[in-house]
């Protein structure tokens, strides 16, 4: 790159700042494809993301990557804090005087995008339209809605595409104008280096606790597999929805089967403690309504464990039944049951699953593997070579 000017970058999405922030799902991504860009010679990065414990703008370096903190209120009326973020972010992007926006997850990064003046690719994580009857209180109901109706409006003016999952096409259709670039989410490579079977009879849950995420099915399919199966164990780990009116549900549906003393509720985990989550683990499972392409199955399959997951959204894409994991329709917790029954008895299935699924995660979800793909889309777009 000697005597050639960096493609200059704003990544702008959710980030993991603050001690307190959970680094999972789409602020992960964010994060682990921002270290792994900043470390191209070919790029200057800065991402741009919002957050509401910062009380004024922060300006925070980790290695090569500029990483620009805006302060966001959630206290506003949701209407105002998400126009005034919209603004913010793209004022901070044009005063970084960026070639090329690369927006991520929330509308408000998309919206910025859009609105920048650059080129811009984006990346959507979400469906809000396909998750808004899922919302468990009036105020994720009245989010959800919002976002659902910025989502319509923006889906028409993305040009350009990163396709996580060929099931954003499917469900937003007026996405499928748009240049589409097939890069999968990064998974931090560390998962790549989990060996052995796990604690026997460990099942695995990672996400967020809400009704979503099917977790009231996964503790009646659990229940029934400790028929036969009775020294399995079930490890939920996520944080709770806001007012954690869920996760009480759940704790009473647990007792109400019996079951109590072999699940734990572990809270969220990151770094070493979700990783050893993973190691100790016996099987993954995800019984979601709606999902898109969670990084929990991805992280599952780079640390060579065999993943049980139902046939929505953009899991079938992820896994492929009786290949690479099983795979059963939302909410049937008597087939969930027979699944989870059949990978923890059946050791030599469990092993086939869970190497052909490394097999895909180590071709598709490297960290360099695709900062660099990413790259090549950036250059691509502003009309450089790779070879320059």
């Amino acid at each position: 790159m000697s005597g050639t000017r960096r493609m200059k970058i704003g990544l702008a999405g959710p980030f993991p700042v603050f001690p307190s922030d959970s680094p999972s799902g789409v602020p992960e991504v964010v994060r682990l494809l921002a270290r792994s860009l900043s470390s191209l010679d070919e790029i200057e990065l800065h991402v741009v993301t919002t957050s509401r414990l910062a009380q004024k703008e922060l300006m925070l370096t980790e290695g090569m990557l500029s990483l620009h903190v805006l302060p966001s209120s959630r206290t506003r009326r949701i209407a105002t804090f998400l126009l005034d973020d919209i603004l913010a972010i793209r004022g901070k992007l044009t005063e970084l005087d960026v070639d090329l926006v690369h927006s991520q997850g929330l509308p408000e990064f998309i919206w910025a995008g859009v609105l920048s003046g650059k080129a811009h690719l984006c990346t959507v994580h979400g469906i809000w339209r396909a998750e808004v009857i899922y919302a468990d209180t009036l105020k994720a109901q009245v989010h959800q809605r919002l976002r659902t109706l910025m989502e319509r409006m923006y889906s028409g003016r993305i040009h350009d595409l990163v396709v996580i999952s060929p099931y954003v096409i499917q469900a937003l259709p007026t996405l499928s104008k748009s240049r589409q670039y097939r890069i999968s989410n990064p998974v931090d490579d560390r998962y790549f280096s989990v060996t052995g079977h796990g604690v026997p009879g460990r099942v695995l849950f990672v996400g967020k606790i809400c009704k979503l995420k099917g977790i009231d099915t996964l503790l009646r399919a659990f229940a029934q597999a400790r028929v036969n199966v009775p020294h399995a164990e079930l490890h939920v780990v996520g944080p709770s929805d806001l007012d954690g009116e869920y996760l009480a549900r759940i704790t009473e549906l647990a007792a109400s089967l019996r079951v109590e003393d072999s699940v734990k509720f572990t809270g969220p985990l990151t770094g070493d403690r979700l990783y050893t989550e993973y190691e100790e683990a016996g099987v993954f499972c995800l019984p979601s309504y709606q999902e898109t392409a969670p990084m929990a199955i991805a992280q599952a399959m780079a640390a060579n464990r065999p993943v049980v997951g139902t046939n929505v959204g953009g899991i079938p894409s992820m896994v492929t039944d009786r290949e690479t994991g099983l795979l059963c329709p939302a909410g049937d917790h008597n087939l969930l049951s027979r699944l989870l029954t059949t990978i923890l008895t059946d050791t030599p299935l469990a092993d086939r699953l869970a190497t052909a699924a490394r097999n895909v995660a180590d071709r598709e979800y490297r960290s360099e593997s695709v900062a660099r793909k990413t790259m090549l889309v950036y250059s691509k777009l502003l009309g450089k070579s790779s070879t320059e």
